[in-house]
C-alpha cells in the first residue's frame, strides 16, 4: 500500500463531519478543541507515511518533537457539503492513508472515524426503509406454483415456508401405501401446520382463499 499526507481541507472535512453528525468522542478527545482534534487526526496520517517510507528516505517526524501537524488550524466546512456519500469517501481515504503504522488500530483517530463512518452510512438514502432481516420475495402465485399460492393466502414468511415444506413432503410420500409410517407422519404434520395457518388467517380476518385450498398440491400431471 502507498500513503500520502492529506491536506488541511481533507482534515477540515473530517472534523466538520464529526460536528455535523454528532459523533461521540472518547473522554480523552472530548475536551479537545476542533483544531486539536484535527491535529490528532493529521498526526496519525504523518505517522503512517513516516512508517511506510522509513526505509526509503522519508523526512521522519519524531513523536517527541514538534510535528508538522501542529501548524494545522481548523476551518469549518459548510454542512451542505457534508453529504453521506462524500463523507464515507473522505473517511475511507483518511483511514487508508493513516493505517500503515502499528499504533493505528488502537488510536483515537481510528475510533472517531469508525463512528463517523457508521453515522454516515445510517444517513444514506433508503437506509431507514431497507429491510433489517432480508428474505427473498414471495414467488408469484400460479396454479402450478404451490409456494406462490400459499404466499398469496398466508402473508407470514415462516408459516408459508412450513406449508410449502409439507406440500413437498406429501409429494415425496405419494407413492407409499396408505398405512406406511412415513406417510402417516407427513399427514399428521400437514394437519398440524394447516391448523396453525388457518388460525393465523382468522386472527387477520383475511378474505383470501382458505389456506387448505392453497396448500393442496396440483394433480401430478401439472407438476
Amino acid at each position: 500500500m502507498s500513503a500520502l499526507i492529506l491536506d488541511d481541507d481533507h482534515i477540515d472535512f473530517l472534523v466538520s463531519a464529526v460536528v455535523e453528525y454528532s459523533v461521540r468522542r472518547g473522554d480523552d478527545v472530548a475536551a479537545r478543541t476542533w483544531t486539536e482534534l484535527g491535529r490528532l487526526m493529521l498526526r496519525e496520517n504523518y505517522r503512517s507515511v513516516d512508517y511506510r517510507y522509513k526505509d526509503s528516505g522519508s523526512p521522519g517526524w519524531p513523536d517527541g518533537e514538534l510535528g508538522l501537524w501542529e501548524s494545522y488550524r481548523y476551518r469549518s466546512v459548510e454542512p451542505a457539503q457534508l453529504d453521506p456519500v462524500q463523507t464515507i469517501k473522505v473517511v475511507q481515504c483518511y483511514q487508508y492513508q493513516s493505517c500503515e503504522h502499528p499504533g493505528w488500530g488502537d488510536s483515537e483517530a481510528k475510533r472517531v472515524t469508525d463512528r463517523l463512518l457508521d453515522r454516515a452510512i445510517e444517513r444514506l438514502s433508503g437506509m431507514n426503509e431497507a429491510a433489517w432481516v432480508w428474505r427473498r420475495p414471495a414467488p408469484a402465485a400460479s396454479p402450478a406454483n404451490p409456494a406462490g399460492r400459499v404466499a398469496a393466502a398466508l402473508p407470514d414468511p415462516e408459516l408459508t415456508g412450513e406449508v410449502v415444506s409439507v406440500i413437498r413432503a406429501i409429494r415425496e410420500v405419494a407413492g407409499l401405501p396408505a398405512n406406511h409410517p412415513e406417510r402417516h407422519r407427513v399427514m399428521e404434520w400437514k394437519r398440524d401446520v394447516l391448523a396453525r395457518a388457518e388460525a393465523f388467517q382468522e386472527t387477520l380476518g383475511t378474505t383470501t382463499p382458505p389456506i387448505h385450498r392453497a396448500a393442496e398440491p396440483p394433480p401430478a400431471h401439472t407438476l
